[in-house]
């Protein structure tokens, strides 16, 4: 449960980057909107581990909580999927198109893509009935559209 709730939010995160970067004239390249995600993940990356760390700390006299560090950054280190997801999506469509406008819209839609697909994997390991399946995964496929909509309205 906990990789999947560290991929839905740090794509959720990273899709509402793509969308403030399409701002006119805040980022214009790929490579801007690359280092962008790459950093925003670092950001979310060192977040939960430490929150991870802390949390498990506070339960505890002393500091045992430092041997679970490991495990938090290997479950944080999830955090880097959507970035190379994302990042693939634009990089492949700038080759292609030369647009950065076009490139920023694939990543979003990498991402959206990403989300839906970590929310119909989480759901069949769970064994969910195909119905709740449905139902969580159109719910994912909505934030992710609405997320490449508001993109398109602000780029």
């Amino acid at each position: 449960m906990e990789q999947t709730k560290i991929l839905v939010y740090s794509t959720v995160t990273l899709l509402g980057v793509v969308v403030a970067s399409a701002v006119k004239g805040y980022i214009e390249g790929i490579g801007k909107l690359t280092t962008l995600l790459i950093g925003t993940a670092l950001a979310v990356f060192v977040a939960h581990a430490w929150a991870g760390t802390l949390a498990e700390g506070m339960k505890e006299p002393g500091w045992p909580a430092f041997k679970l560090l490991p495990g938090e950054l290997r479950t944080a280190s999830l955090t880097f999927i959507p970035v190379v997801v994302g990042a693939a999506f634009g990089w492949v469509t700038y080759l292609i198109t030369q647009s950065y406008e076009t490139a920023g819209t694939a990543t979003a839609v990498g991402l959206a893509l990403l989300l839906t697909s970590t929310t119909v994997m989480s759901a069949l390991r769970y064994r969910k009935p195909v119905g709740e399946v449905v139902a969580w995964s159109a719910a994912s496929a909505v934030v992710g559209v609405l997320a490449i909509i508001l993109k398109l309205i602000v780029d």
